[in-house]
């Protein structure tokens, strides 16, 4: 199983830069600083992820559930993510209407990092489907790319934080922790995420919503 040095390597590139810098041997140049802003950035990201995923762990950013309409938070946020100039285009599969008790915002973090997870290792002109299927109180989201999919030995430990695919099989992976958060609020809201990898990959997230179907 390879685990992310994803922390590692922004500081290790940031002290080496810096110290350089300091002893007069590297340039502080535009370029070589906009690289280190970069750096930073990562960094800082890193650390916001981090800090949701302990804190949603720990309970303390409890679910405020509310009717919410299931079709729209479907539809509006992966279009948007998947037009991010990947080659990647997202197709949908929809009941006509339905509304189901969960939280919105989490429920639109979930299929985010499903879909932005897709679209980073999406080969040009691959296809992404979101489809949402209603089954009484369960609201049900299948997520599928015809991506290179995801090793086998790293398949049963895809959720844990930074564990990731092997950046050679597809686009450059991120920093592990997408899928460890979508996994901790759909636990939160009492679900089940499951995925499934061969030549491309499936993650289906069923959520029981009272009021789903309306």
């Amino acid at each position: 199983m390879r685990r992310s040095h994803t922390i590692c390597a922004p500081r290790t590139a940031l002290r080496a830069n810096l110290e350089g810098m300091l002893a007069g041997v590297v340039p502080p140049d535009a370029e070589r600083i906009a690289t280190l802003d970069g750096e930073v950035g990562r960094l800082i990201r890193l650390v916001e992820d981090l800090l949701t995923l302990a804190s949603a762990r720990a309970g303390a950013l409890p679910l405020v559930r509310r009717p919410t309409d299931l079709v729209a938070v479907t539809r509006d946020r992966p279009v948007r993510t998947a037009g991010g100039g990947q080659g990647a285009v997202a197709d949908h599969d929809d009941p006509p209407r339905g509304t189901g008790l969960v939280d919105p915002d989490r429920v639109d973090a979930v299929l985010t990092n499903l879909v932005v997870n897709a679209v980073r290792h999406m080969p040009p002109g691959g296809r992404i489907e979101v489809a949402l299927r209603l089954d009484g109180e369960v609201a049900e989201w299948t997520v599928t790319d015809d991506g290179p999919g995801i090793p086998p030995d790293i398949l049963p430990h895809v959720t844990e934080p930074f564990v990731r695919g092997d950046p050679a099989r597809g686009r450059p992976a991120g920093s592990g922790l997408g899928l460890a958060i979508a996994e901790t609020w759909v636990k939160a809201h009492g679900g089940t995420l499951h995925i499934a990898s061969d030549h491309g990959t499936r993650i289906v997230v069923r959520l029981p919503c009272s009021a789903a179907g309306g």
